[in-house]
């Protein structure tokens, strides 16, 4: 049963109206996943920045006590003994402290990396969405002739 010139044309323009409204939705989807990415990256760049400041900033504090220490190895064995013990604590806890700042990062990445995959996934679909509904469109207008 066809249905009026009238009704065909009003249900074109519905069609039209949910494309472009799909379109406009994919749009958005894309540039909050470009937004996203570009979040991601800046987040990564200054984790990255900060654990180097972290670092050297640990190397600075060991010279420091190394110096320190070398200047009193003149007094006794005894001081100099100490000193090294302590030196020595002093880089075990830098170390540990960078591994649990990786640790931390090896996290936030894969939170990111989630988020990501989310969006992608979301963008997909409405690629999907919409060349199937174009296609539809399509098998339509020719059932239509």
């Amino acid at each position: 049963m066809k249905g009026t010139p009238e009704s065909l044309a009003e249900k074109e323009r519905q069609l039209m109206g949910m494309i472009n409204q799909l379109t406009s939705l994919r749009e958005q989807l894309l540039a909050a996943h470009d937004e996203q990415k570009k979040l991601a990256a800046s987040q990564i760049e200054k984790q990255r920045q900060q654990m180097e400041l972290a670092k050297q900033q640990q190397e600075q504090a060991f010279k420091n006590k190394l110096s320190r220490c070398l200047l009193t190895n003149t007094y006794s064995l005894k001081i100099e003994t100490c000193s090294y013990l302590n030196d020595h604590d002093a880089v075990t806890k830098a170390i540990q402290e960078a591994r649990q700042m990786k640790e931390q990062l090896r996290r936030e990445q894969q939170v990111l990396d989630g988020k990501v995959a989310v969006v992608n996934s979301l963008g997909l679909n409405n690629c999907r969405t919409e060349k199937s509904a174009k296609h539809e469109m399509t098998v339509t207008n020719v059932d239509l002739m």
